[in-house]
């Protein structure tokens, strides 16, 4: 995501209250899906709480994680896939709560071969 991006996105949760992106990534799976849609709302850090899914900014990146907990001025965050990716980040980093999850089908040609299969197990 780049500089305008990230302007852009601002601009949308200061106007609107809310912005969809797409996400990329595997560490929130199952909950998001490497391609998925979210929509952002935009949230005062007050009213978050653990176990939400929030979007924040860090080195210029947008990220997606879960809050595990709160420390200090800030939060604890992690990732849903259960690999080892816990660290603190600030108040001001938070973008906003992830408020919907569109997640992307599954190709056409994938679900053509299971039911293939399934069909040739029934007969």
């Amino acid at each position: 995501m780049n500089r305008a991006h990230i302007d852009m996105m601002r601009l949308m949760l200061s106007t609107r209250g809310e912005c969809a992106v797409r996400v990329g990534g595997w560490c929130m799976q199952p909950a998001i899906r490497n391609g998925a849609d979210v929509t952002i709302v935009a949230t005062a850090p007050g009213d978050l709480t653990t176990g939400d899914m929030v979007a924040y900014l860090r080195e210029g990146r947008l990220l997606v994680h879960r809050i595990a907990g709160r420390n200090p001025g800030g939060f604890l965050m992690r990732a849903d896939s259960g690999r080892p990716c816990e660290h603190a980040i600030a108040e001001n980093e938070i973008v906003g709560r992830v408020r919907f999850v569109r997640n992307p089908s599954m190709p056409h040609r994938v679900i053509r071969r299971i039911k293939k299969l399934l069909y040739r197990k029934a007969a």
